[in-house]
């Protein structure tokens, strides 16, 4: 059997319900799941484009540990609102817009959990 090897640093997933099943997740938790590898190129059109790989589909989607985390928002609007709330620092420090309709909708949705 091949020794495990990293081969990204991070990759970036839609909240989809596979994922919102597990919660609000917590630094350091371990996700499993299933996925497709997807080859694209990234870049410009007009310029040179790079091979790329991703994956697509997350299927069977779980915690390692098994834990149960706080829930999160089924709404997409509250939703939303936690998401700015959890990253508000980084949402003004990069000059993003931080939205207080939508995490007034995450604080409703919070008041009536």
């Amino acid at each position: 059997m091949e020794k495990p090897q990293v081969v990204t640093s991070h990759l970036w997933f839609n909240y989809t319900t596979g994922f919102q099943r597990l919660g609000q997740l917590q630094p350091g938790d371990v996700i499993l799941f299933n996925a497709r590898v997807h080859q694209y190129r990234k870049g410009y059109f007009t310029a040179k484009q790079e091979v790329d790989y991703n994956l697509s589909h997350p299927s069977k989607v779980g915690l390692a540990s098994g834990q149960k985390r706080p829930l999160v928002p089924e709404d997409n609007v509250a939703l939303i609102g936690m998401i700015m709330m959890q990253n508000k620092d980084y949402y003004l420090a990069n000059d993003r817009p931080y939205e207080p309709f939508y995490v007034s909708r995450y604080q409703d949705w919070l008041q009536k959990g």
